[in-house]
C-alpha cells in the first residue's frame, strides 16, 4: 500500500513502482527520460516553479498553477502549447476540449500510449516544453499542497537509470523536513515504522544510530536507552539532537559526531509495518 509519507522519499519505492507500471525495461527508459527532460526545462524557466509528485498508481509533473505531464502504466499525457504538428504515422490522441485556461497560451493534451513513448518525436517535446515555459512565467511557486507533494525519491530513482544529475526545486532545501519525534517513554501503543528516522534531543553530542533486525516498541526503547548511555559518557554542555534509524536487515550502530544542532532527517524506507 501507498504510503506517501515515506514512499516519496524512499528511492526503493521509486523503483517498485516504475517496475510494476513500466515493466518492459525499453518503455521504462523512456519515461525515466522524458520525465528528466520535462524536469530541466521546467527548472531552466523556474527554479522553484514545478513540483514532481508521485502516487500509487501514476506520476504527475506540475509547473506553475498547472499539471503539465502524467504518467500512468498505459499512457502519457503531455500538455502542449499549440498549434503544433505532429508527424503522420505517429500514434496519439489530441484533445483540445478543455485547455488550461489560466496559462495564457492555446495548449491542448496529446496522450501516448507507453509503448509508444520510446519514439517521441521532438516536434511534442518542443510544444510541451514551450508550454512549460508558459506555465513557470503565469506562477513562481506551485501551490502548497503540490510543494508538500513534491518526491524526491522519483529524482533519485531517474538519476541512478540515467547517470544523470537532476535539480530539485529551491522551495525543497527550504522546507521543514519531516521528522517523527520520539518521546523519552515510548508510547506503547503507537506503531515504530520499519526504516523510518526518529529525532531525539538531548544533552550531548549528536549521534547516529542505525539499529536493525526488526522495527518494534522494544527495539525503539532500546534504541532510546543506548543512545542516552552514549550520551552519559559524553560533556553534556549543550542541548543537540542526534537521530535512529529502525531497519530490517543488519544490526549495527553506527556512531557519528556531528557539529550542527537539532539535525532532521526524513523517513526514507518502504515499509510501514509495525
Amino acid at each position: 500500500m501507498f504510503n506517501p509519507r515515506i514512499d516519496r522519499y524512499d528511492r526503493r519505492s521509486a523503483e517498485r513502482l516504475f517496475l510494476a507500471l513500466w515493466p518492459n525495461a525499453g518503455v521504462r527508459q523512456a519515461v525515466a527520460s522524458t520525465l528528466k527532460e520535462s524536469v530541466r526545462c521546467a527548472h531552466v524557466a523556474g527554479d522553484s516553479c514545478w513540483t514532481l509528485n508521485m502516487f500509487g498508481d501514476y506520476l504527475r509533473l506540475n509547473v506553475g498553477p498547472v499539471e503539465v505531464l502524467v504518467l500512468t502504466a498505459s499512457c502519457t499525457r503531455f500538455v502542449c502549447a499549440i498549434p503544433l504538428s505532429v508527424p503522420v504515422g505517429f500514434p496519439h490522441e489530441i484533445d483540445d476540449s478543455r485547455p488550461y485556461r489560466s496559462v495564457p497560451v492555446g495548449n491542448a493534451s496529446i496522450s501516448v500510449d507507453a509503448e509508444n513513448l520510446p519514439g517521441l518525436p521532438s516536434e511534442i517535446r518542443e510544444a510541451h516544453n514551450a508550454f512549460l515555459r508558459a506555465a513557470a512565467a503565469r506562477q513562481r511557486v506551485p501551490s502548497g499542497s503540490w510543494r508538500e507533494a513534491f518526491s524526491p525519491s522519483v529524482l533519485e530513482y531517474i538519476e541512478r537509470v540515467l547517470g544523470a544529475s537532476l535539480p530539485r526545486p529551491a522551495y525543497f532545501a527550504q522546507t521543514v523536513e519531516q521528522v517523527y519525534a520520539l518521546p523519552d517513554e515510548v508510547d506503547e501503543t503507537a506503531p515504530i515504522y520499519e526504516g523510518v528516522k526518529y529525532r531525539v534531543t538531548d544533552n550531548a553530542t549528536s549521534v547516529i544510530q542505525e539499529l536493525g533486525d526488526f522495527a518494534s516498541q522494544s527495539m525503539a526503547r532500546r534504541a532510546s536507552s543506548a543512545a542516552s548511555r552514549s550520551n552519559a559518557r559524553t560533556a553534556r554542555s549543550r542541548r543537540v539532537s542526534f537521530t535512529f534509524t529502525t531497519c530490517v536487515r543488519f544490526p549495527r550502530l553506527v556512531k557519528s559526531t556531528k557539529s550542527t544542532l537539532s539535525k532532521t532527517c526524513v523517513p526514507y524506507a518502504q515499509t510501514a509495518t509495525p
